[in-house]
């Protein structure tokens, strides 16, 4: 798993759906491969309790973010997909939320905030829209 160059920050993929703590844990487990609670904390820089650790493994865990095998009498730690996967459910995670509350002003919104910031996204987002119904009447034919 590539792990150069791995950022999470608040504003992107997984990062979005993930706490400040619970990014650092990830990002600790993601540099490591496979890890025990201690191993994990010992690669975060910053001191924190060994239960306030495990408490953060076992939410990613419950999450889907991290997988966990017994091993003794402790578990091991590994991050449940790629982060480039992680992050695409993240952003289907949020992107469904926002979609489950659409209207038109929204989406109005939505689009004028592509304008200002970056028009080049807002026509990738129209060729896109035009590629989607061009399959979808082909397939209707």
């Amino acid at each position: 798993m590539e792990i150069e160059n791995v950022k999470l920050t608040s504003g992107k993929g997984i990062g979005l759906t993930l706490g400040s703590l619970e990014k650092k844990v990830f990002k600790s487990c993601l540099e490591l491969g496979k890890a025990t609670v201690r191993e994990i904390l010992k690669n975060i820089p910053e001191d924190y309790a060994y239960t306030t650790i495990m408490t953060i493994c076992d939410r990613l865990s419950k999450k889907g973010v991290f997988t966990r095998e017994k091993s003794g009498r402790c578990y091991v730690y590994a991050p449940a997909n790629t982060k480039e996967e992680l992050d695409n459910q993240a952003m289907h995670k949020v992107l469904g939320k926002i979609a489950d509350s659409m209207t038109e002003p929204v989406i109005e919104g939505f689009l004028d905030i592509l304008e200002k910031r970056d028009i080049e996204k807002l026509e990738i987002l129209e060729k896109m829209i035009a590629d989607r119904k061009q399959k979808r009447n082909s397939k209707e034919k």
